[in-house]
């Protein structure tokens, strides 16, 4: 009798991916993970049982968590849905590791208390600003309603409201007078009291100009024009990220602070 594996629980969950060989040209960042296997979004071609060597990236976590995967399968790209590659992960200690962080994820989500999510918008184009609004509207479901919204036209006005009051979410556009999107993204990082937020980039799909956000710090990209469900999908990833990363560094806070004893 054939006995049935269960399979593993995922989690939505947004993480930077980068080579971890010279030799591969792999990027881009997580859509969900679990113990066994994760989703990739990226543009390179790949085949089914395709070897990929990886790195994940997480602020709080002391090192990237290596994986060596195959490809499982293919999503291509399908109007504004990103293509991507389903991965099973090989490697017995990045499925420790990602057994931990579904784990931490989890309870991340389970704790999450009702508090007002506040998302600020860098963008000067008032179109667009109107259609994130409405955007918005429906995805201040996923968080009980209670939403927030601040608008800055250009970068300088959106760090300025970032640092007027807690903020979850940032969604900037690249091309702003003043301060551009890459100058808001390095100027959050670079500040200790508002550089947990996430960071969603508004892009026209250039590759370069996704490598210079994400050494930068930026955290997702969505492509214009912007899908609805795509946007909903993105802040569920995004906001479990933030929750993540701020219980990641607060237990590292905590092992620093334990006394030393002999």
């Amino acid at each position: 009798m054939k006995t049935l594996v269960p399979r593993a629980e995922r989690h939505s969950l947004i993480l930077q991916v980068a080579p971890a060989q010279a030799a591969t040209s792999i990027s881009g960042w997580t859509e969900n993970i679990s113990a066994s296997g994760l989703f990739i979004q990226t543009h390179e071609t790949f085949a089914v049982g395709d070897a990929v060597h990886v790195d994940l990236i997480l602020a709080g976590l002391r090192e990237p968590i290596h994986v060596d995967g195959a490809v499982v399968w293919l999503r291509p790209a399908a109007g504004n849905q990103a293509p991507g590659i389903g991965l099973r992960v090989e490697n017995e200690p990045a499925r420790r590791k990602l057994a931990e962080l579904s784990f931490a994820a989890s309870a991340t989500a389970a704790s999450e208390t009702p508090e007002p999510y506040r998302v600020v918008i860098a963008e000067d184009n008032p179109l667009m600003v109107s259609s994130y609004r409405r955007v918005l509207r429906k995805a201040g479901e996923i968080v009980g309603g209670n939403m927030e919204l601040a608008v800055g036209k250009d970068g300088y006005e959106a760090l300025e409201l970032i640092r007027a009051a807690p903020t979850q979410l940032v969604i900037t556009d690249m091309y702003m007078p003043v301060m551009d999107g890459l100058h808001l993204i390095e100027a959050i990082r670079a500040d200790p009291a508002i550089a947990n937020v996430a960071i969603l980039v508004i892009t026209v799909g250039e590759e370069n100009e996704r490598a210079e956000c994400l050494r930068a710090g930026a955290d997702a990209f969505l492509e214009k024009p912007i899908q609805f469900g795509s946007m909903l999908d993105t802040m569920a990833g995004l906001r479990r990220l933030v929750a993540l990363r701020r219980n990641l560094q607060a237990r590292s806070s905590d092992a620093r602070s334990l006394p030393v004893t002999s």
